[in-house]
């Protein structure tokens, strides 16, 4: 405690009704609890500071935990989509196959292109009798 604290705490005493002098064993006691307070302020920051360090330690340690197990379970998420897609994929694949027709020529084609072959016979037969007469 500075002499100029002491001043004002007897001041302040003074001030209450009560004489002392500056040389009274009560400031003694007082400065003496003053140190111990101060000493026991400088322990007390000193391990709130390494609380508060440990706290940022685990606090990043508890971040970082935290985003490799979110990018694992995302990638896992990413992954799992992709394997399902291609199952559907695959599925989609077979329905259409099961499910297409095989491409049938119908009767009516046979018999328009046997048509169109005897007419085109008898067109030639026709135009070989008129070349040759």
């Amino acid at each position: 405690m500075t002499e100029d604290e002491l001043k004002i705490i007897v001041q302040e005493i003074r001030s209450q009704g009560l004489n002392i002098s500056e040389k009274d064993p009560v400031l003694s006691i007082l400065s003496g609890h003053d140190l111990l307070y101060k000493r026991w302020l400088q322990e007390a920051n000193i391990l709130l500071q390494n609380h508060k360090t440990d706290l940022v330690d685990v606090t990043e340690t508890y971040l970082q935990k935290a985003k490799e197990l979110a990018e694992i379970k995302i990638s896992n998420a990413v992954e799992d989509v992709f394997i399902k897609m291609d199952e559907y994929k695959a599925r989609a694949i077979e329905d259409l196959k099961a499910e297409t027709p095989k491409a049938e020529i119908p009767t009516v084609f046979w018999v328009l292109l046997g048509m169109t072959g005897v007419m085109s016979i008898a067109a030639g037969y026709m135009v070989a009798l008129l070349i040759l007469t």
